[in-house]
């Protein structure tokens, strides 16, 4: 769920 929590932070980073 980090790159969850990442992804809401930065841009549309699609790191799914």
């Amino acid at each position: 769920m980090v790159f969850f929590l990442l992804s809401s932070s930065a841009p549309t980073t699609q790191t799914t």
